[in-house]
């Protein structure tokens, strides 16, 4: 009976041991699995199931190994700049290790996309900026020669201004000169007239004269007959009327020398009246000569005041077109100035996207 226990606790021991070591080994490379260890060689074999857990053990670690070197392989060529990389062990992804190779794909191919279009976004900022910088310098020389022609324009201007302002100050002294001498020509008229009017006089009175002589002429002429009378009955008289018939004569003499003195009177102031008729005439002649003269005056003074009224106005438009000419000057310098900023921000952004261009060029790409 002893014998038999003693057998029964040697078979157990044996098989206890059998159990016991391939379980500690299958435990010992469990642990350094979850230590991150897959240098782990389980020596154990059988036909038994604890043979069958070690060849499964040993295919997991095998598994682990070939798909962890897939990757490090992988994300190192990445890391190199190669997008073009692929699993070399496709066939080890399987069941849960799958989603792991797809969602690598799908990185990968999600960055070669990115960066393929950065690479073509920085072709054209490239491409773009240059463009831009071109068309700044461009922008920048033409604003700059806009700047000089609207300085000159402006000079020019400015030029035309102050002659306006000349014509127009020219136009106001000649208006007042017109009106002084319309004043002058409207005063000389109504001294004509003044004139006119007294000539009428003078050739009113010289009717009144020319009656007097005739009422003078008439008296000599019968002073005249009166003194021939009187010699006539001196002569009848004879001795006696000797001192009568002297009287006569000298009265008969001196109505002759009345009668000549008023002809002579009479033929000057008829001479006189047709003097005074010429001149009434030629006075009345220039009158109606200096009335049209005032009136061309006025006419011409109110076409000066007109002039001087459209160039004062003509003046202030010029200086309104100055200020406007003055603010064109400003935005045109300050595009000139807009301008060249630009330029130099689009060389940067060129030479940026130029840089941009040779790092994702550094990368391998599937087109």
């Amino acid at each position: 009976m002893a014998v038999i226990i003693l057998i029964g606790v040697y078979f157990s021991f044996i098989i206890i041991r059998g159990i016991k070591l391939p379980i500690f080994e299958i435990e010992h490379a469990a642990s350094r699995i979850a230590q991150g260890d897959l240098d782990i060689d389980i020596s154990y074999t059988s036909r038994d199931e604890l043979g069958v857990l070690s060849d499964q053990v040993r295919e997991l670690i095998r598994k682990l190994q070939m798909i962890i070197d897939d990757e490090n392989k992988f994300l190192a060529q990445m890391a190199s700049g190669d997008f073009t990389v692929d699993s070399t062990c496709e066939n080890e992804y399987t069941g849960g290790f799958r989603p792991l190779l797809v969602s690598f794909r799908a990185i990968a191919d999600k960055l070669n996309h990115t960066i393929l279009q950065i690479s073509e976004s920085s072709a054209q900022v490239a491409s773009g900026s240059d463009q831009v910088s071109s068309g700044a310098q461009a922008l920048s020389q033409g604003a700059t020669e806009q700047a000089s022609s609207v300085e000159e324009l402006a000079a020019t201007i400015n030029e035309i201004s102050e002659k306006v302002r000349q014509n127009a100050e020219y136009a106001r002294q000649a208006n007042q000169m017109a009106g002084s001498v319309g004043s002058e020509m409207q005063e000389s008229n109504q001294k004509m007239q003044e004139m006119i009017h007294a000539m009428n006089d003078i050739s009113n009175c010289s009717d009144e004269i020319s009656k007097i002589i005739k009422t003078i002429e008439d008296i000599a002429f019968q002073t005249n007959i009166l003194a021939l009378n009187a010699a006539v009955e001196a002569a009848r008289a004879g001795s006696a009327g000797k001192g009568f018939a002297v009287v006569a004569d000298e009265v008969r003499n001196l109505a002759g020398k009345s009668a000549e003195a008023s002809k002579n009177t009479s033929a000057l102031i008829e001479n006189s009246l047709r003097a005074v008729e010429n001149g009434t005439l030629i006075a009345d002649e220039t009158a109606e000569s200096l009335l049209q003269t005032v009136k061309g005056v006025e006419e011409v003074a109110g076409i000066i005041s007109q002039i001087s009224e459209a160039s004062s106005n003509q003046a202030d438009a010029i200086s309104q077109i100055t200020m406007g000419i003055d603010q064109i000057s400003s935005v045109v310098q300050t595009n000139s100035a807009t301008a060249e900023e630009s330029a130099a921000a689009s060389e940067e952004l060129s030479s940026q996207s130029q840089l941009m261009k040779d790092l994702v060029g550094r990368f391998r790409l599937r087109g």
